[in-house]
């Protein structure tokens, strides 16, 4: 089974207790539909998402970096699609505690898309009661890593 980081959204965690209360997690990344989709389709959603062109929210990236930010969005959601399975390990980072407190919970489902959702990208979790210290897990990662998800075991 894998261990997976996978944050619990903003950066300032505003849906970590939602993600806890409703024994989930999930994403977002642009993706507007279901992610069972193709992979070309995923994209093209992604792409004319307004977390890249949203001028409103002063989200209006430069025309060359579209491209690359779409690509890692695409990429994250991949991996939560396709990668964590039931039974892995997920482990959440607590952003009011900097990181330095983690919540650890394993998997529960496969994908499923909540269409009302912040985050409609969504896994079931068994969340272990109380957050732990971020000392307390076996596996090297560093928080200042800037990715919502990845691998770490």
């Amino acid at each position: 089974m894998a261990v997976w980081i996978i944050r619990g959204g903003s950066d300032q965690g505003l849906h970590e207790e939602e993600f806890l209360e409703s024994e989930s997690i999930g994403i977002y990344f642009g993706a507007e539909g279901t992610a069972r989709k193709p992979d070309d389709e995923l994209r093209a959603e992604i792409r004319s998402s307004n977390l890249l062109w949203n001028e409103e929210r002063g989200i209006v990236m430069e025309p060359s970096r579209v491209d690359g930010v779409a690509t890692r969005f695409l990429n994250q959601v991949l991996l939560f699609r396709d990668a964590v399975q039931p039974g892995d390990t997920v482990i959440m980072p607590r952003k009011k505690s900097k990181g330095h407190l983690v919540r650890r919970g394993v998997i529960q489902s496969g994908y499923e898309f909540w269409p009302n959702e912040v985050y409609p990208h969504q896994r079931r979790v068994k969340w272990e009661t109380e957050d732990m210290p971020r000392g307390r897990v076996p596996y090297l990662w560093y928080p200042s890593n800037q990715q919502t998800i990845f691998k770490v075991g």
